[in-house]
């Protein structure tokens, strides 16, 4: 038991220290990070940014996703094609992802509005659907509470956290059982530190991944970095760790995935 909790500990700071960009803004240092602003009178409109002021920024990602150590799921390489739009405090994504015999539907919508520019407060809904040809079949529904800190010039969070609600349909017996449904939980952390304005190093714990929606309390690892080769073009990689039964009995690494990507500003 004790061994459960050091590696449980350690997981947990590994996160906290090297964390996805969340599209934080360039900043000059460290230094200004580490000094008090200075209070400003801000103007009551601008307390709270309850919509997008300026254009959003969207994009397009294509990755190529191979799993080192497979689990049922992860057989074979898998290839991913994600569109997005970010304007701060509207996001929405959607992505397809494809490999033998599966397939993968996700979408994100998060709502949070601006709280003197100094944090962000909001909702998250996210579908998910997932066919495995000839098996089964399953659709995730996702509501968060989120909160999002991007006033730091090098350091930035975002965390969320509620409830998973799972439908699967099996083959086998969906002449007597049409449907399963179960509820469990939803929590996510990612933080980045933005070293330049071209290279910034991120990672975060989840129990649930943008194609993966295990039922039971499975936290996955993941870190990785990006560089930004011109404003519209940024490659990267990543890799992730998916643990098994950890806090319910031995920590067992279940899977281990390294991804490459691509993202192009449209």
């Amino acid at each position: 038991m004790k061994k459960q909790a050091f590696v449980f500990l350690v997981i947990i700071l590994i996160s906290s220290l090297f964390c996805a960009s969340l599209n934080a803004e360039p900043l000059d240092g460290i230094k200004e990070f580490l000094e008090l602003d200075q209070e400003e009178d801000i103007p009551s409109s601008k307390k709270v940014v309850w919509f997008p002021e300026a254009q959003g920024q969207h994009t397009i990602t294509w990755a190529l996703a191979a799993p080192m150590r497979r689990d049922l799921r992860s057989t074979s390489p898998a290839e991913q094609l994600i569109l997005s739009y970010d304007a701060r405090e509207l996001r929405f994504d959607a992505g397809l992802q494809y490999q033998a015999n599966q397939f993968d539907f996700a979408t994100h919508l998060y709502y949070m509005p601006t709280i003197h520019d100094i944090c962000q407060v909001g909702i998250g809904i996210n579908y998910h659907y997932y066919r495995y040809f000839n098996e089964f079949s399953e659709r995730d529904v996702i509501g968060t509470l989120r909160f999002r800190w991007i006033k730091g010039p090098v350091f930035s969070f975002e965390v969320g956290a509620g409830y998973l609600y799972k439908v699967a349909s099996i083959e086998a017996v969906r002449e007597y059982t049409p449907n399963i449904y179960n509820f469990s939980y939803n929590f996510d952390f990612i933080s980045s530190w933005q070293f330049t304005s071209s290279f910034d190093f991120w990672g975060g714990l989840k129990l649930q991944d943008y194609f993966d929606y295990p039922l039971a309390l499975s936290p996955i690892l993941k870190m990785g970095m990006d560089f930004k080769c011109n404003p519209n073009l940024t490659f990267g990689f990543d890799g992730s760790l998916k643990f098994i039964d950890m806090f319910f009995s031995a920590v067992y690494l279940n899977e281990t995935k390294l991804r490459l990507l691509c993202k192009v500003a449209i």
